[in-house]
């Protein structure tokens, strides 16, 4: 039975007070406990999160390992590409040497002959000057 006042004072009792407390608590720990369940649930949304972009994470670093992985072996056919390209330069240049000194040899040649040519040039007339010389004096002894 609850009494709503005791009659001697305006008091209310203390049935209605503990009533009154028990119900706010109540109401309270409702209140508290449906703040509890938004938490969690935001929680575990927020741990789902978590795990889906950790996977990612996961996927994007095996990824990149991978593109790490092909740009050390492009790396590596590259400098083997330049150190060919360098040996070939170094083939060519010598070959252009070669080359050079055969060219030089050659105008050399070339002159060496047209110096010969000019000098059996030289004789022919030499001899032909005299021939006729010869044949003049032969001449005027008969």
């Amino acid at each position: 039975m609850i009494a709503s006042k005791d009659r001697r004072s305006n008091k209310p009792s203390v049935t209605e007070g503990s009533f009154k407390l028990g119900s706010e608590l109540l109401n309270q720990n409702e209140i508290l406990e449906s703040r509890i369940y938004a938490l969690q649930k935001s929680l575990e949304a927020a741990n789902q999160t978590i795990k889906e972009k950790d996977i990612i994470i996961e996927l994007k670093d095996a990824e990149m390992k991978g593109l790490k992985d092909n740009l050390a072996h492009f790396e590596e056919r590259l400098n083997k590409v330049n150190e060919e390209s360098q040996l070939q330069q170094i083939k060519l240049g010598h070959q252009n040497n070669l080359i050079e000194d055969m060219k030089v040899k050659v105008q050399v040649l070339e002159t060496q002959a047209h110096a010969l040519t000019e000098a059996l040039i030289s004789c022919e007339q030499s001899v032909e000057g005299q021939l006729k010389e010869k044949f003049k004096i032969g001449k005027c002894i008969i």
